[in-house]
């Protein structure tokens, strides 16, 4: 009984001595960890609504799945809301009319306008997410919504008022008169059409403005086209389908209802798989944060365990001579660690909580259904709990390492031999001694673990930021993601007959401009390579200078028989550079040659041709128009690639050329796009996958940043309880003649010599797996694989590195020097 009582003695002296000498460390461990482990936590809770967020957004919208377009008068004459709501599997219909708008000064408006042909649109199919404001009144003819882009290119808000100029008269098959000088005079003078004036009274998002965050889409009710039956640029019939209908039967049984006519399928598939393109690197970003965060709080714990734990060996043999166990120190250190886990885990959940008011990222938080507090139970409550499980655990396996090493004596290192010998600074030798060289007995500390602690700090962060400049290099380049050029040309609303007068003559004005280097002509069509759809490109030299898409490996194609893939399309259809691969639209098949590998821009206005990165192929202009069945002699393609001499300005060159155009005459309006111009809305130079990189950019800096407070903490920790325990050391010194300066200067030496071993080891590992880590990001997206050295970081983080460590020091080293020698030998 007595023994009994000896023991919970002992362990409860123990248990009180852990948090009553150490109170404060304990609290600042736990608000560490606590936080580092919450912002892990956050990160995959994030990841897990971001990778859930389209499909919420798809409920929640009442998305279509299909957008049915006929192509030919007769089928959009017999094809109707009523007809496509009888088919089998159909859940809802809204019809949708495309209308010509400009504004008060005969400017053509280049935000999408659509209005609804009956009452299901903002109620049962292709409700849009309201951000601010409301839905539209179906009854009200001049209420608007609106997309955040429309009301950026007409620069009002919510609750503001504008006004149209609409053209009822105006549809697809006389839209080419408006290119007329006299039709465009009368617009400017306001003699054709009829002014009306809208509110907005709502802005959000709909379907098509989830995969395309610059799409400037302007919706009307049913009741605008009661009134004023807009001519249709374009009509459609958005379809959602009971769930299980299979699409294909639906696609047949639609096609039945216009024999013999065209219909044009746009699925939600398409819509689905660029939105998770776009939102995949999001999702990526987070989970890794979250494994690296995580690790980084094990880790950082571990060595604060084996700190707190080397620090209290002089009371654990008072307390062994006096009975305590190994069983009576191994509860001690489990209702220790206990407490410290789940408080934890506690401030972790707090942590967790608040910052879901901010998740996800990027895109992803764009296109949320439900901003604000969310708290996933599953991945924070079950992360907790695993969290907690692994602290506990690791306590407990480092507290009995740290216990069995204590009594090993270590011999000084290499490095603290080599400074003995080489510089006789009693300060200098002491203090890297002291960082280097571990001891047993009352004034040990965990020198090894310090070490490792900090280098692996150091490690990841470098490898993580030197990851971010290069991932902000990507994102800032636009040769990149495909420009090889300077500006694209398209030319709008030019008569049929006039397109290729209109090109002709555009080629002349570029031919005679210096600053132009060479110019082609290109176009994009919907093709297949070896069977599965791709966007295929054709560039035609129209000039004495080569124009192409950005070059990863290999060259362009200049033969006929000759194509260059995107690399991910290359993997998909297993084709390497030599090889030969089949493009064809429908049954009808070509051979080409692979003869290298580039990155595509999205050139085409229509959203299923545009290519995405990595993505697609590029053939001559003259083999495109062969693969696609089009007259050679009529053939120029869409648009005018020009390429500029090296620092001619681009937006001088624009206005060059839309004054040299007016001049010779060209009917057709001219949108011009590239780098450093103004975008086009809904054609912005940015693939939506480069537009979700640059949103994550802040990720890896932000993880960057925590991980390097993070370690700067740990280490801090260690080092100012190091320099504590060595008081007595210190009063040592001193009573020898050690002056307050010299300690200072110890202190300092020994906080510097662990920065400095941390960053020669750390930095070198760490950009090399960062470059690694980049040119593995870079494949896998489909760009070139070529990496950067952010050397400005590397000597900045050595700097740095040191500065913190000695800032740290500073507190602990005062302290020390400040202390008489007598009073640090008494409390020892």
């Amino acid at each position: 009984m007595a023994e009994l009582e000896s023991s919970r003695a002992a362990i409860l002296y123990r248990f009180r001595a852990e948090f009553r000498s150490g109170w404060r460390s304990v609290a600042v461990s736990v608000l560490i960890i606590g936080l580092a482990l919450g912002a892990s936590l956050t990160a995959f809770a994030a990841a897990r609504r971001a990778a859930t967020v389209f499909q919420r957004f798809v409920e929640a919208t009442k998305s279509e799945d299909i957008l049915v377009t006929p192509l030919t008068p007769a089928a959009t004459a017999s094809l109707t809301t009523e007809r496509l709501a009888a088919v089998r599997g159909v859940e809802a219909v809204s019809g949708v009319y495309g209308f010509l708008t400009f504004r008060q000064d005969g400017s053509q408006l280049n935000s999408a306008t659509l209005v609804a042909t009956d009452d299901q649109l903002f109620n049962t199919v292709g409700v849009p997410l309201v951000r601010s404001g409301r839905l539209p009144d179906i009854s009200r003819p001049n209420e608007v919504f609106a997309t955040q882009p429309a009301l950026d290119e007409l620069g009002i808000g919510v609750g503001e008022t504008f006004s149209l100029l609409m053209l009822p008269e105006v549809n697809s098959s006389n839209v080419a008169d408006l290119a007329t000088d006299e039709n465009k005079a009368k617009i400017a003078r306001g003699e054709m059409g009829q002014k009306r004036m809208f509110t907005v009274v709502g802005v959000g998002l709909n379907t098509q403005s989830v995969a395309h965050p610059d799409r400037a889409t302007l919706l009307f009710a049913k009741a605008l086209y009661d009134e004023t039956h807009a001519g249709p640029l374009f009509s459609g019939f958005l379809v959602r389908l009971v769930p299980g209908t299979d699409l294909t039967t639906f696609e047949i049984a639609a096609a039945a209802l216009t024999p013999g006519e065209q219909l044009n399928f746009q699925t939600m598939a398409s819509t689905r798989a660029a939105t998770q393109r776009v939102l995949r690197p999001q999702v990526l970003a987070l989970m890794t944060f979250g494994i690296v965060m995580a690790i980084a709080v094990l880790a950082a714990w571990a060595q604060l365990v084996a700190r707190r734990d080397r620090l209290m060996v002089d009371d654990d043999r008072v307390l062994q001579t006096l009975g305590m166990s190994s069983n009576d120190r191994r509860i001690v250190e489990f209702a220790r660690t206990a407490v410290i886990a789940i408080s934890t885990a506690i401030v972790a959940l707090c942590v967790a909580g608040i910052a879901s008011n901010f998740m996800p990222i990027g895109e992803a938080f764009r296109i949320e259904p439900s901003r604000g507090f969310d708290f996933d139970a599953l991945m924070l409550v079950g992360g907790a709990g695993v969290a907690t499980v692994a602290i506990i655990a690791i306590g407990a396996i480092v507290a009995r390492r740290s216990v069995d090493s204590t009594d090993q004596r270590v011999e000084p290192s290499t490095l603290s031999r080599s400074a003995r010998r080489l510089v006789q600074s009693p300060a200098l030798t002491t203090g890297v001694s002291n960082a280097l060289d571990s001891s047993g007995g009352g004034t040990a500390s965990p020198i090894r673990s310090t070490l490792i602690g900090a280098t692996a700090g150091i490690v990841v962060v470098t490898l993580v930021t030197t990851f971010a400049v290069n991932l902000r290099t990507f994102v800032n380049d636009a040769t990149a993601f495909g420009w090889g050029w300077d500006a694209t040309v398209y030319l709008q609303n030019s008569a049929e007959s006039q397109f290729y007068d209109d090109t002709r003559a555009l080629g002349s004005i570029l031919d005679a401009d210096p600053a132009v280097r060479g110019w082609a002509t290109a176009d994009v069509l919907q093709g297949q390579i070896n069977g599965r759809p791709q966007p295929i490109m054709g560039i035609g030299d129209m000039s004495s200078s080569v124009v192409s898409p950005t070059v990863t490996a290999g060259r362009a194609p200049n033969a006929d028989n000759e194509v260059a893939l995107g690399t991910r399309t290359a993997r998909t259809v297993g084709a390497s550079i030599g090889d030969t691969v089949k493009i064809g639209q429908g049954i009808t098949e070509n051979a080409f040659t692979v003869v290298g590998f580039v990155v595509l821009p999205g050139l085409s206005l229509n959203d299923a041709d545009a290519a995405t990165l990595g993505g697609g192929a590029l053939l001559t202009l003259h083999s495109l128009a062969t693969v696609f069945g089009v007259s050679n002699s009529e053939y120029i393609g869409a648009a005018i690639l020009v390429d500029l001499v090296p620092g001619a300005s681009t937006p001088g060159f624009v206005q060059r050329l839309h004054q040299k155009a007016d001049a010779a005459g060209v009917s057709g309006d001219m949108n011009i796009v590239g780098p450093g111009l103004p975008p086009l809305s809904g054609n912005s130079i940015e693939p939506p996958e480069v537009t979700a990189y640059r949103h994550i950019i802040a990720t890896p800096i932000a993880l960057a940043a925590i991980l390097a407070a993070l370690t700067a903490a740990t280490v801090g920790l260690a080092l100012i309880a190091s320099v504590r325990r060595r008081r007595r050391d210190f009063g040592t010194l001193q009573a020898l003649g050690f002056t307050q300066r010299q300690v200072r200067a110890t202190v300092a030496w020994h906080a510097t010599t662990i920065a400095a071993v941390a960053t020669v080891v750390g930095i070198p590992l760490g950009v090399i797996a960062g470059r690694q880590a980049w040119i593995a990001a870079a494949h896998q997206i489909g760009v070139a694989e070529k990496a950067r050295v952010p050397w400005l970081f590397v000597v900045v983080a050595l700097v740095v590195a040191i500065a913190a460590a000695n800032f740290v020091a500073a507190f602990p080293a005062r302290s020390t020097a400040m202390t008489s020698p007598a009073e640090a030998l008494r409390d020892e």
